[in-house]
């Protein structure tokens, strides 16, 4: 089952939507990576994300854009997921946040991810308690999680989250694949750096290229903060590190003055 985390921002710190994290109204990235993202959950079974993410940020994570315009023969059908452990939402929360509202008719899911108690020693007791931890919604560790959305044939899973959640994920080796987007001119100092140095045009892209992708590989050795979506590892996952590699990029031209050029950067995770 192909995992793709999807991303744009450059360093995890910006808001979920894209915005900065002052969470103003304006965008990091410009409108057509922005199309390009709808493209992505157009052909994605299934969207995990966080209850932190819902509740900062209030998305409604749906597609805004019809299959003609995304260049799709279909929309499939998708399921919206959203992991938490010890918090949940109130009433209030439930009534006033846009994942909820049954106009947009989304299919949304809530999984509990909450570890096996363990002994003094850390090993795994087995308890009553645990026992009855084993419902339909709720898992010991991500892993577990993804076996049963893959048993029910959701083949193709896409990530839309904060930080914590993403590196959760990563540490796990559960990722194929990571799909980033920010704009060239976060970039600007490397890139400028390596310009001049007299390196050519395109070794000064590779230089950003590569600046990339080392952020992504200190990521994967990054434990996560100590937030209510930080998971720890399963013991059932092996512990032999996974290797960022560049896939292929793209730079995405804004069509509007105001905004700028971005660079789409496909990352493998092997």
């Amino acid at each position: 089952f192909p995992v793709t985390i999807q991303l744009r921002a450059a360093d995890c710190k910006q808001s979920h939507e894209g915005r900065v994290a002052e969470r103003t109204s304006s965008w990091i990235t410009n409108s057509n990576s922005r199309k390009d993202v709808q493209r992505l959950r157009a052909t994605h079974e299934i969207l995990i994300t966080g209850i932190n993410t819902i509740k900062n940020d209030n998305p409604l994570l749906n597609v805004r854009l019809s299959a003609s315009e995304l260049n799709l023969s279909d929309i499939c059908d998708r399921e919206i997921v959203i992991l938490k452990s010890s918090q949940d939402f109130n009433a209030i929360e439930r009534q006033s946040l846009k994942i909820f509202d049954s106009t947009y008719q989304q299919k949304v899911t809530e999984y509990i991810i909450r570890p096996l108690s363990k002994n003094i020693d850390g090993v795994n007791t087995g308890s009553r308690l645990d026992e009855s931890l084993q419902s339909a919604n709720v898992f010991h560790n991500l892993s577990s999680l993804l076996n049963h959305l893959s048993s029910e044939k959701k083949l193709r899973i896409m990530i839309e989250a904060g930080p914590n959640l993403m590196k959760s994920f990563l540490r796990e080796g559960l990722v194929d694949e990571i799909i980033h987007y920010e704009p060239l001119e976060i970039q600007a100092e490397s890139f400028n750096a390596a310009l001049n140095e007299n390196d050519s045009l395109d070794s000064a892209l590779s230089r950003s290229l590569n600046n990339i992708l080392e952020r992504y590989q200190n990521l994967l050795k990054e434990s996560p903060l100590n937030t209510d979506l930080c998971f720890p590892r399963s013991n059932e996952i092996s512990k032999k590190s996974q290797k960022c590699y560049l896939s292929q990029y793209e730079i995405i031209e804004a069509t509007n003055i105001n905004e700028r050029t971005d660079i789409k950067v496909h990352i493998r995770l092997i």
